[in-house]
Parts: structure tokens; C-alpha cells; sequence
């Protein structure tokens, strides 16, 4: 039997010691993820044996992976520096600047437990129902247990040209709560198309943490965020307003439809 490692442990996927081809087909297998400077929170992951060296891609999509996840519970301090953009229907929205893009961050309450909450959100064959922004989303490959490789197509919208995306996903538990996270990266089947504009998403996802209940019976506090950019000329000043603008009744809609899941 080889060891048993974390699948996300802090520092399993960072050494220095590990070496990649420069010349490998996929560009961004040339960069390493470095961890986020956040070292107050701590994660436990589910196991794996790794009796067998990991295949290099899917060690860049572990570390992937890892890097966004630590980057997303840097961002669930409520005093981070974040402009109050709106709150509504009560969902509260921030929003700031990130270095290639911008950061949206919405905040709510809902009556399902985190477990139940981030195991609708994963399940892609529901999210054209709540998320009526996209067009075509698909698992393009999951090339480990509940690790995905996600194709998502976001509708035209007026004289915006289309966007699309390819990220890597996974489900963890961390802190006292549940996430799912996601970030970008290439797959050969999903090639960027000529038409369609590729949006660059540094992290996105969802925490869900269960809180003491509330006069309106909810039991969880749900932070969603995402970090990125949606490629081409538009000003991200306006990209924050609509997105923002658009989060309390995308909330509204995911919740509702959470509920009829579980009726």
C-alpha cells in the first residue's frame, strides 16, 4: 500500500521538488498555482491513496483546484474591501477590483442545510432551470472522483458578444462548512472558438455554513463569489453594476428552486 495523503492538503501539491516539461501541449500547465497568503483558515479533505504517482494533469487540476479554494476563504471575511453595491430580498452584494478583472461577492440566508444547499449547485443538469444566464453547460470530463471539467455557454445579451468558459470544479468540506469551487483551465475537446469570447474565471463558487436558526427558519449562511473577467472591451465598472444588480433575484430563483427539489 503507498501513503495516504489529503487530496487538498496546504502543502502537499506546492514543493519545489516536482518539475514540469516546459513544453507541454497545455500552456497553462507551465505555470504552478502558489498557495493563497491566507494561513488563519485550515481545511480537511477527504483521502486518496497515491500508490501511484498522480498523472500530471490531473496534479494541475488538483493544484488548481487548491489554489481557488484557498483564495475563496480568503475572501469570506465580511470587512474585506469591498464597495456595498446593494441588499435586497435579503441578499446583500459587495464589489471591488482584482488585478485582471473584478471581484462580486453575494451573501445570504436559506432555510437547507450546506450539504443540501452545495449538492443542488453541483448538479449541472439542473442549472439552466435557475441560472438563466447560460445557454449550454456540460461535464466535459471528470478525471477524478467528483473533480470536473466544466463547458458553459452564457446567452447573448443585447450587443455583447458571447462569452464561454472552461473551469475545473470540486465539492469539499473546509472550516465549518461546505464549498464548491471552481477556476478556469483547458481541455483539447473545448478549444476557444472565434465567436464566442473565453471569460477568464480566477475563482468562483459557492460556501455554505451552517448558522443558529433564525425567526425565518434559516440555517445556513451562503457566500457566493467570483473573481475574474469576462474578456474583451467592456468596462468593468459596468460589468459590476449589472452583475450585482442581477444577484438578488438569481438568489430568489436558486432558493426557490432548492425548495422544490426538496419537497
Amino acid at each position: 500500500m503507498g501513503s495516504i495523503v489529503p487530496k487538498f492538503c496546504t502543502d502537499c501539491f506546492v514543493g519545489n521538488d516536482v518539475l514540469y516539461d516546459q513544453e507541454m501541449e497545455n500552456p497553462l500547465l507551465q505555470e504552478v498555482p502558489v498557495k493563497s497568503r491566507s494561513k488563519s483558515k485550515k481545511s480537511s479533505f477527504e483521502m486518496i491513496d497515491t500508490s501511484e504517482p498522480l498523472p500530471q494533469d490531473q496534479e494541475y487540476l488538483l493544484r488548481l483546484v487548491e489554489a481557488a479554494s484557498l483564495e475563496f476563504l480568503n475572501h469570506l471575511s465580511e470587512e474585506e474591501a469591498l464597495e456595498h453595491v446593494v441588499s435586497k430580498n435579503g441578499v446583500s452584494v459587495y464589489s471591488g477590483d482584482s488585478a485582471d478583472g473584478y471581484i462580486i461577492k453575494a451573501v445570504w440566508k436559506v432555510p437547507f442545510s450546506p450539504q443540501e444547499f452545495i449538492s443542488f449547485v453541483r448538479n449541472t443538469q439542473h442549472r439552466k432551470n435557475w441560472d438563466k444566464k447560460i445557454e449550454e453547460i456540460k461535464v466535459v470530463e471528470e478525471p477524478l472522483p467528483d473533480l470536473k471539467i466544466i463547458y458553459s455557454k452564457y446567452k447573448k445579451m443585447m450587443m455583447v458578444s458571447q462569452r464561454d468558459a472552461v473551469t475545473v470544479n470540486k465539492s469539499l468540506y473546509m472550516n465549518k462548512g461546505s464549498l464548491l469551487v471552481g477556476t478556469s483551465c483547458e481541455h483539447p475537446s473545448c478549444p476557444p472558438s472565434k465567436d464566442v469570447i473565453r471569460a477568464k474565471i480566477d475563482v468562483s463558487g459557492y460556501y455554505a455554513e451552517p448558522i443558529e436558526p433564525d425567526s425565518e427558519g434559516n440555517t445556513t449562511k451562503v457566500v457566493n463569489l467570483i473573481i475574474g473577467s469576462f474578456g474583451g472591451k467592456l468596462p468593468k465598472k459596468m460589468i459590476k453594476k449589472v452583475m450585482a444588480s442581477s444577484l438578488p433575484k438569481f438568489a430568489q430563483t436558486l432558493n426557490q428552486e432548492i425548495q422544490k427539489s426538496l419537497n
